[in-house]
């Protein structure tokens, strides 16, 4: 069972802690210990990020192998992926392979010729992946 007491008859907090306030409300004393606890605070944050980074990366290559960071085939369609340099190299490759899984692809070419290259090689199922338009 509780009591209840109206504020006026609870007891003040008590010296010690009238002290703390008092030290903590200090014009100079107050300044320096919010810049300990920012400090501390950072610091902290600071030791503790690289960790959670590398426990996400290790999460993230174990889902990437065990296959569970792919889209279901009937759900790719929906969302639309923009890849640059599609002429050749790198994003050549990832626009047809992407394309090829059932994504929907916009490829940024530099030029004509390479945006002509990428329908026929795509068209043709040639490249990595092969299969739909890009």
């Amino acid at each position: 069972r509780r009591i209840y007491m109206p504020v006026a008859a609870r007891q003040p907090p008590g010296a010690a802690f009238n002290a703390v306030n008092v030290f903590l409300h200090h014009p100079v004393a107050g300044h320096i210990v919010e810049g300990l606890h920012w400090t501390l605070l950072c610091l902290a944050a600071g030791l503790v990020a690289p960790f959670v980074l590398a426990y996400k990366c290790v999460r993230a290559i174990r889902a990437a192998m065990a296959g569970e960071l792919e889209l279901a085939e009937t759900e790719r369609g929906r969302f639309g992926i923009f890849i640059s340099g599609c002429d050749s190299g790198f994003g050549k490759t990832a626009a047809l392979s992407l394309a090829g899984r059932g994504y929907t692809v916009f490829a940024g070419c530099l030029t004509p010729e390479g945006g002509a290259a990428l329908r026929e090689a795509a068209a043709g199922g040639g490249g990595a992946g092969g299969g739909g338009p890009p």
